[in-house]
């Protein structure tokens, strides 16, 4: 009796499912530099340029995090090529498996104060496979007086190859820019839950 030869993309979906996932994967990137200017109107991709590390018993208990913006054996922060984007890296190595699975997302930005319309923020996966969708969005008036703060989270499964961006709109009448604060607004967050 001859036995079917398994197809080399079954062994690797199966592989990926049982193979040991780190404890926590994830990053949190900040755009203190970068100063992302949003048009009135228009969607616009928001740029971070650090990768935070100061919490390695959160993001590094598989030594994937890399605080360079080179990356490091498996970035997720995209760094100076893409620097609206977070990956889930698809390893080379299938001692880390397959790193899909559902990820918690947070994203928080700070409109510099304008009296006019409203200011609204979203989370838009790309798949490897194909397409874009949004995950998650948040809207709010404008502040006169004072920055608008405005956040979204949502968890979501990704797959090795898929990215998440952070998107910001207003309809004020002029240019406006995202104004970062210490450690709270211009944030992106991405962390492998299971």
């Amino acid at each position: 009796m001859k036995i079917p030869k398994l197809n080399q993309g079954l062994i690797d979906t199966l592989y990926g499912l049982f193979a040991q996932k780190p404890e926590r994967f994830g990053c949190r990137a900040e755009g203190e530099a970068r100063i992302t200017t949003v048009s009135p109107s228009t969607w616009t991709a928001v740029q971070f340029d650090s990768i935070v590390g100061n919490f390695p018993e959160v993001y590094d208990r598989a030594a994937i995090y890399s605080a360079s913006l080179s990356g490091g054996p498996y970035p997720i922060h995209q760094g100076v090529a893409n620097p609206t984007r977070l990956l889930v890296p698809d390893p080379a190595n299938r001692e880390m498996g397959n790193l899909g699975g559902i990820y918690q997302l947070e994203a928080a930005i700070a409109f510099e104060a304008d009296s006019v319309g409203d200011r609204e923020i979203q989370i838009r996966i790309t798949r490897k496979a194909g397409g874009t969708v949004i995950v998650a969005h948040n809207a709010k008036p404008a502040h006169a007086s004072k920055d608008t703060f405005i956040e979204t989270s949502t968890t979501v499964w990704m797959n090795p190859g898929d990215y998440a961006e952070v998107y910001a709109w207003h309809d004020a009448s002029g240019l406006l820019e995202l104004t970062p604060y210490a450690n709270y607004t211009n944030i992106f967050c991405m962390t492998l839950l299971r």
